[in-house]
């Protein structure tokens, strides 16, 4: 496994212990979270890959073809994977090799996090050994086909190092086809928010930051994802790691890589809930506030919970109870918008959990607000989450075939 395991993924074996809520029963019929019969067979798809897969992320075409990222092993290492699937599920074999591509980088890889361009190349983020050894930013461009782009990087791969080992959880693409990755970065044993900024040949673009990379050392943490605003500023979300507290942290970037000072305390903004929390998804509202979405924990609780700051890093007094809603639950891995401004969080178990825009539970979705679709949820994950052109819901992450992962998809209804 690699040096710095993939959250999502983590998450997967780490977190089921930990929830709480027990959903009502699920043959109840409700239509709001239930699963579309119509996609992959009897509404899930799973596709095996070498031993062990998984889906960390994914986004959908603009003909409806959904594109994954993930992790898989693969004779005896992990590689980066992605694979495509059409809009009613089914594996397309025109798409990299029978509808998956693989990309060993060095001893090991994962993938985190991607990117559809306009002309159709696809953009997958996370991390590859170099040739040293040293965990790296790792970022492959592939065409429309899911081959690697050779023009891009080195054969259609970019490694960045940052500090002595890193891994990047998030990327961006601005208008001018620049890529912003972010992640968590680690030195002399501290681990803090960083973001490189990459040529759209994969190069890196040394104008950013310093040298090409931001790296906000004044608090420790880890950056799981990032949102990109409309003025070129970048909002990155994740965890501030804490003397006595955990918090959620989100950290705003200028559009040359410097920390925003008219955000939050000098560019960062934490939130406390109960004893820990860890903010594992970002999103940003069209009115320009922004959500975090993850775990935390008080005693004995332990909730899934939303954070909603706005433009300037305050918590929006209007949004749950003094801008956090929780739940009892944990597990959350994603954050996905709805058109009418709902916002739902998907985690262990293939779960999810609607919030109304003001952060309430909204008992019109699944049972009281809570969707369970998964029988299992020891062996099923929800990674990510995406709203389709159509308006259902994507859910990408894993789930257990014959006591071995495998990359699983499923859609719900709005």
């Amino acid at each position: 496994m690699l040096t710095t395991q993939p959250k999502a993924i983590a998450t997967l074996a780490a977190a089921v212990a930990a929830l709480a809520i027990t959903p009502a029963d699920s043959s109840a019929a409700v239509t709001e979270g239930t699963q579309i019969p119509t996609f992959g067979t009897n509404g899930w798809t799973t596709t095996q890959i070498g031993t062990w897969s998984a889906a960390v992320a994914a986004a959908e075409q603009p003909n409806g073809d959904i594109v994954t990222v993930g992790e898989a092993k693969e004779n005896g290492k992990y590689e980066l994977v992605s694979s495509r699937y059409t809009p009613t599920g089914q594996l397309d074999p025109s798409y990299g090799t029978g509808g998956v591509a693989s990309i060993p980088i060095g001893g090991a890889a994962s993938g985190n996090a991607l990117k559809i361009l306009p002309n159709g190349d696809i953009v997958l983020t996370g991390a590859g050994e170099s040739a040293t050894g040293q965990l790296e930013y790792a970022t492959a461009e592939l065409t429309p086909n899911g081959q690697l782009d050779p023009s891009f990087g080195n054969n259609g791969v970019s490694l960045v190092p940052v500090g002595g080992a890193a891994m990047a959880n998030g990327i961006v693409a601005q208008s001018d086809g620049k890529l912003v990755i972010a992640g968590g970065a680690s030195q002399a044993g501290k681990k803090y928010f960083a973001a490189t900024r990459l040529n759209p040949n994969g190069s890196v673009d040394t104008s950013y930051g310093t040298n090409g990379t931001a790296e906000i050392t004044s608090d420790q943490g880890e950056a799981w994802n990032e949102v990109l605003q409309p003025n070129g500023d970048i909002v990155l979300g994740g965890q501030q790691l804490g003397s006595n507290v955990d918090r959620f942290m989100a950290a705003r970037l200028t559009p040359d890589g410097k920390l925003d000072p008219s955000f939050g305390n000098a560019g960062v903004s934490t939130v406390g809930i109960g004893d820990w929390a860890e903010a594992d998804a970002i999103a940003l509202q069209p009115d320009g506030d922004i959500v975090l979405s993850g775990d935390s924990k008080s005693l004995t609780q332990h909730d899934v919970s939303v954070a909603r700051l706005t433009p300037n890093g305050a918590l929006d007094p209007s949004f749950g109870s003094k801008g956090i809603a929780k739940t009892p639950g944990g597990g959350a891995n994603a954050v996905a918008l709805q058109n009418d401004g709902k916002i739902d969080v998907a985690g262990v178990g293939a779960g999810v959990i609607r919030f109304t825009p003001n952060g309430q539970l909204d008992t019109g979705f699944g049972h009281n607000g809570w969707q369970m679709v998964a029988d299992n949820k020891a062996s099923t994950s929800a990674n990510g989450i995406i709203q389709g052109h159509n308006g259902e819901l994507i859910l990408s992450g894993a789930t257990t075939v014959n006591k071995s992962p495998v990359l699983a998809l499923t859609e719900l209804n709005p």
